[in-house]
């Protein structure tokens, strides 16, 4: 007995067989073509504005494998900054005094780098050795409060360890520490002063106004420097 079915159920029985995984003559091609814009199945599809999946896909917001994807840290830090950072250990003009306060900086004074640390009495004495931590709490014994910067500008090493300004300093753009540490050694005492190193780790540091302008600080040490003594 033969049976008459309606034109719908026809189409849809029809394509109930394209979606399966047997090969019906009259269907048509899978979409798989990787150039198409929307194709979002194709793991590989880099035109998918939205394809995750793609390692190299840079539109993917969490695509940290992308080598120009703006999450990863430090990609925003200014090129003139990075470019002197990268001979930060060689910066000449170097400066410390107090108890205890560092400064360095280009030879032009357009980059400054600066470190304070805020020694409690006693604490500057030949065999010290202090942590200042930017990413903790203070919880071992020798760890102590104390500021960092970075800067770009002009005349911005004119206070430093210095009381004859001639020019006042003129403050670009400002980051603060985010990250890291610096430690300090207190030397032996000499005349009215301490001989003293410096060592920074894993410091890197945000824009006041912009913390995605991220800048990384090379592990750096100096040495030969004097603490305890003030200008003047």
């Amino acid at each position: 007995m033969s049976r008459t079915f309606p034109i719908a159920t026809l189409g849809l029985a029809v394509g109930a067989l394209c979606l399966g995984s047997v090969s019906v003559t009259g269907c048509p091609e899978p979409d798989d073509d990787d150039s198409s814009v929307d194709d979002d199945d194709a793991l590989d599809d880099d035109d998918a504005v939205d394809d995750d999946d793609a390692v190299d896909d840079d539109d993917a917001v969490d695509d940290d494998d992308a080598a120009d994807d703006d999450d990863a840290v430090g990609t925003e830090c200014p090129q003139e900054v990075v470019a002197a950072l990268a001979s930060l250990a060689s910066w000449e003009r170097v400066y410390s005094c107090g108890d205890a306060y560092f400064a360095t900086g280009l030879d032009d004074e357009s980059v400054r780098l600066a470190f304070g640390f805020e020694l409690e009495e006693g604490q500057l004495a030949a065999g010290g050795t202090w942590v200042l931590r930017f990413d903790a709490e203070i919880k071992a014994k020798n760890d102590i409060p104390g500021t960092a910067e970075l800067q770009t500008g002009e005349n911005l090493l004119a206070y430093d360890c210095n009381d004859a300004i001639d020019q006042e300093p003129v403050v670009e753009r400002s980051w603060m520490p985010a990250a890291g540490s610096v430690e300090i050694d207190v030397g032996a005492r000499k005349a009215e002063s301490w001989d003293g190193e410096i060592r920074s780790i894993g410091v890197r540091f945000e824009e006041v106004n912009d913390p995605a302008s991220s800048c990384v600080v090379p592990d750096t040490t100096w040495s030969d420097l004097r603490f305890g003594w003030l200008p003047g």
